[in-house]
């Protein structure tokens, strides 16, 4: 009774026993989905039969317990339990990154900008990829590190390295505020690039209020002492990060969903620590000059801003619609605002706010144009 599985010959068979009519629970599925995992992860395992003993009709009954929960008074525990993974994923992005603004300016006063981000992606990086290895026992082939070459330079390379770069004068909650405009950036270029749907109505507008709310935050809502390359190089940022998930979106899978995160990541790293080299960054770099609390903010860039929020970023965009992945950037905003004015002594003034309220509203716009909880 219940769910079981045997191996033979490279074929894997998963066989639900849930008289009368094999119907999942919301336990009942996450059983299911550990098992089909750890089949996933079998080397010897070429092909997975999912079947059914008796009547094979598999589904309704999580939906029925949902309904039970709420009308008894109940919290959401069962639709929470039922998107498990994509709710922790979207919590993840959210806060991950939101705090990530403020860790990386603070990781600044120590750490020179390329050697910064280079550290947090290879460290990253490691730890990730020496997961996925322990997981499976398939290497990527040439080919998918040939698609995680140009992952790693667009998301990595330009997305983190000029984020770093330019956070050294810009501070953490404009950078968050200006990357909001990346859902702007990812409507266009997949309407140009990829064919995707044109921009009309509510879109339109959206795209029209939130450039309008970008130039509004570079060219008069700027606090003083922060340098215009700087903003430029965060919308360079922008730019290649909104390029680069329409691209990953389209890359094949590694062997193991780990993969995904950590090929570009030590790929990208590589190429910041190549820029660092350029730019002779390792020759006024001290380890001695670190501080605690530089050294902490780099903690927390590699393992939450990263192993956790990227991985579970390229996660979401493997499963889970762009428009509603795109919402990361009007939330963190509102974080990055909030941790940069409390713990970070950063001024808002009310240019700033106005700007940050046109691209947000904007955002909303957008994304209700497109698709309308987890797929």
């Amino acid at each position: 009774m219940g769910i079981s599985k045997r191996v033979e010959e490279h074929v894997a068979e998963v066989v639900l026993d849930r008289p009368p009519v094999n119907a999942l629970d919301v336990k009942g599925w996450h059983e299911l989905a550990d098992v089909v995992r750890t089949v996933g992860e079998d080397p010897g395992v070429r092909a997975l039969v999912l079947r059914a003993e008796g009547r094979g009709f598999c589904a309704g009954v999580d939906i029925k317990e949902m309904q039970a929960e709420r009308g008894a008074g109940g919290g959401h525990e069962a639709l929470v339990g039922a998107n498990r993974g994509c709710y922790a994923a979207f919590a993840a992005v959210y806060f991950g990154w939101g705090s990530l603004y403020l860790a990386v300016r603070i990781a600044l006063e120590s750490f020179p900008p390329f050697i910064l981000a280079a550290s947090t992606m290879i460290a990253a990086g490691v730890i990730l990829h020496a997961l996925g290895a322990l997981r499976v026992h398939v290497l990527p082939t040439l080919s998918q590190w040939t698609y995680a070459l140009r992952t790693g330079f667009l998301l990595v390379f330009v997305g983190n390295g000029a984020v770093a770069w330019g956070e050294q004068t810009v501070p953490s909650a404009l950078t968050a505020i200006l990357l909001a405009t990346e859902v702007l950036w990812i409507a266009l270029f997949d309407w140009v690039f990829f064919g995707g749907r044109a921009p009309a109505g509510r879109a339109v507008l959206g795209i029209t209020l939130g450039l309008s709310g970008t130039a509004v935050l570079v060219w008069t809502g700027v606090p003083s002492g922060v340098d215009p390359r700087g903003l430029a190089v965060i919308l360079l940022a922008a730019l290649g990060w909104s390029f680069g998930s329409l691209i990953s979106r389209r890359d094949p899978d590694p062997p193991s969903a780990v993969f995904s995160t950590s090929m570009p990541m030590l790929l990208g790293g590589v190429m910041l620590a190549l820029a660092a080299t350029l730019t002779g960054e390792w020759g006024r770099f001290e380890c001695a000059q670190v501080s605690v609390r530089s050294a902490v903010a780099l903690g927390h860039a590699v393992l939450v801003g990263s192993v956790v929020a990227y991985s579970s970023y390229v996660w979401l965009l493997k499963n889970v619609s762009l428009a509603k992945v795109s919402t990361y950037a009007y939330v963190n905003p509102l974080v990055a605002v909030a941790l940069g004015w409390a713990l970070g002594g950063e001024s808002v003034n009310l240019r700033m706010l106005a700007g940050s309220v046109l691209i947000i509203f904007s955002t909303i716009l957008i994304l209700s144009q497109t698709e309308k909880v987890c797929a």
